[in-house]
């Protein structure tokens, strides 16, 4: 079952790659559609990474849930900017997605201070680590145009960095959603343990 945020994002970006083609001007309106489904996809992403990571712990989970919020609402505002839709602008786009995503390591750092022997804490922090891994890598990937640099005009219709990266992005949203899964049951089974022990 995919996540609904997953399910924005891909509904957004399949406007725009439909679309796109139809006028520049359709194109310029459709582009920032795809980065408004990418910000909601990335900031929903968070929140129920945060919300079954930090469960319980309610001023704790307002706090970054609200601080994300606020990031996923200052990124939406900036993608949305003319600028942002030149092709110079590739790299600026990918940077503010990167450090808009890197801005997951503060919270998962403070989890893994908090309770670092636990076996959980373990488990969840390594399925961030592997998530952020593998959306970086397809980023990586999109902003360099790593394909097209190692095979110029074979990759013109299928195998080109965009599609990659789409392809990249399906699969870490898998990975994200077993992650999810397994938070949240990790925290059932925690609830369920201690109301046995009481």
């Amino acid at each position: 079952m995919e996540s609904p945020v997953a399910t924005i994002a891909f509904i957004c970006s399949a406007i725009y790659h439909l679309f796109c083609c139809y006028s520049h001007y359709v194109r310029d309106i459709l582009v920032k559609v795809d980065y408004i489904g990418i910000t909601i996809f990335i900031t929903g992403s968070f929140m129920t990474w945060l919300y079954y990571a930090f469960h319980g712990e309610t001023s704790q989970n307002c706090v970054y849930l609200y601080a994300i919020c606020f990031g996923g609402l200052l990124v939406g505002i900036l993608t949305q900017l003319d600028h942002f839709n030149a092709r110079e602008s590739r790299g600026h786009r990918a940077g503010i997605y990167v450090i808009f995503g890197l801005s997951l390591t503060i919270p998962a750092i403070l989890l893994f201070q908090k309770s670092c022997k636990s076996r959980q804490t373990t488990k969840i922090i390594s399925s961030v680590i592997y998530t952020t891994i593998i959306y970086m890598t397809g980023g990586f990937i999109y902003t360099t145009r790593l394909t097209e640099r190692l095979w110029p005009g074979k990759v013109d219709i299928i195998g080109h960095s965009h599609q990659i990266f789409h392809v990249i992005v399906v699969i870490a949203s898998i990975v994200h959603e077993k992650m999810i899964v397994f938070i949240a049951t990790t925290n059932e089974e925690m609830v369920d343990t201690k109301k046995w022990l009481l």
